[in-house]
């Protein structure tokens, strides 16, 4: 099962994970998170330069941590990076438990390799508050590089390349007689699917502006339409040469 790492909060506070925020980004851009992970861990200044590429709203607090700000029916609320990941792990969990029929309390996780001691820590609180305990940490190509060999007894050393939404981590590991041992290891934590969408979309608004004369930076409704244009487009060119952007309905509402 595949579950997007989208949010969106409904005007009542409610929320929504997965596809069905994904369904609401047009309708309701400033209330749809999404690219969380990259705050995790890091203080405003760190991540202030990326801001003009999300649609929905970040803050500093008063200790220089982002907050990010929703508006609601009962007025503005505050989410930390680490509240709103949580609430996508608890729908995982339930999902999981749901398939697995049992309850689940501790967790292995894999992280990028480029985390650092703050945001594993931020990733721990994000468990917690879920309600899960994280037991032990791999880096993701490690993880993946297990649940590829795991019982072989062959002899090789092997290039792990996981590019993922938010970071892209590579590892070199040796096995030998059931042994893992990783050699090398390094991650780029800003690098991924969500930075190839935010290239296409920047495209998509030069080309618009170009031929329309509108810039559509300040528009969330079409940072979002644009936004999941992009990510359709970008699937269909893992299999096809090229692929039609429609560009003059990126602008309006709806």
């Amino acid at each position: 099962m595949y579950t997007p790492s989208w949010v969106t909060f409904l005007p009542d506070g409610e929320h929504l994970i997965g596809e069905e925020a994904m369904s609401q980004a047009t309708k309701n851009p400033k209330n749809t998170l999404f690219s969380v992970k990259r705050l995790l861990g890091k203080k405003f200044a760190e991540i202030e330069d990326e801001l003009c590429y999300l649609p929905y709203k970040v803050v500093e607090d008063g200790s220089g941590n982002p907050v990010i700000q929703c508006e609601l029916e009962n007025g503005t609320v505050q989410y930390y990076p680490e509240q709103i990941l949580a609430k996508i792990l608890e729908k995982l969990k339930e999902d999981a438990q749901s398939f697995l029929k049992q309850p689940i309390s501790d967790v292995v996780v894999s992280i990028p390799s480029s985390f650092g001691v703050v945001q594993k820590g931020a990733l721990k609180d994000a468990f917690c508050i879920a309600g899960l305990h994280v037991q032990r940490m791999i880096t993701e190509p490690d993880a993946g590089c297990l649940a590829k060999y795991f019982g072989s007894n062959d002899e090789q050393t092997v290039l792990v390349a996981d590019v993922g939404g938010g970071s892209a981590d590579f590892s070199i590991l040796e096995i030998a007689e059931g042994v893992y041992e990783v050699k090398a290891v390094h991650g780029e934590g800003t690098l991924g699917g969500d930075s190839w969408d935010q290239r296409i979309v920047e495209w998509m608004a030069d080309e618009f502006k170009k031929t329309h004369g509108i810039d559509l930076s300040e528009d969330p409704i079409a940072w979002q339409r644009m936004k999941l244009r992009a990510q359709s487009a970008k699937k269909s060119l893992s299999t096809n040469d090229s692929v039609e952007i429609d560009l003059p309905d990126l602008a309006g509402k709806g």
